[in-house]
């Protein structure tokens, strides 16, 4: 099982300004790229295009970007809270083996950007071919929602 903190880009809160986000409706995917080109929080006007190039192989558990199910944006005494499902990509024995990995959330439907990047979690070294990578959003089981990241006011 891989842990971390989502990181927010620094560009995300000039993206909220712009209108690349409809958290109620666009879709917004998780990708895994290996540490060939670490993500930092000041890069400028990131992308899923500027990561995609190290996405980890594909095949076995890892087939492309998962898309988030179960999301939600929900507001509530100044407070606006980002959530969706955590999940599992299965053990597969010919899945990627023992990798330094991130892992990026971006939004899929985003056309202005496109594909905007809001940020990433450092995974530490996967290897889905020894068992299964849980991604847990807020610590929580796999399938059940959890909280992405929140957004308050002062």
């Amino acid at each position: 099982m891989a842990t971390g903190t989502l990181t927010l880009f620094e560009e995300f809160a000039d993206n909220l300004g712009e209108k690349y986000h409809n958290f109620a409706s666009d879709t917004f995917n998780f990708g895994i790229i290996n540490n060939t080109s670490a993500p930092t929080a000041a890069q400028a006007s990131p992308t899923w295009g500027d990561f995609s190039a190290n996405q980890i192989g594909t095949g076995g558990g890892y087939t492309a970007p998962v898309s988030l199910t179960g999301v939600t944006y929900t507001e509530a005494n100044g407070d606006a809270t980002f959530a969706a499902n955590s999940f599992t990509i299965s053990q597969n024995a010919s899945g990627q083996l023992s990798v330094t990995a991130w892992g990026i959330l971006y939004n899929d439907t985003d056309t202005t950007g496109p594909d905007a990047a809001i940020g990433f979690v450092e995974l530490g070294t996967i290897d889905i071919t020894a068992g299964d990578l849980v991604i847990k959003f807020n610590n929580v089981a796999s399938g059940s929602p959890g909280t992405v990241f929140t957004v308050s006011v002062p």
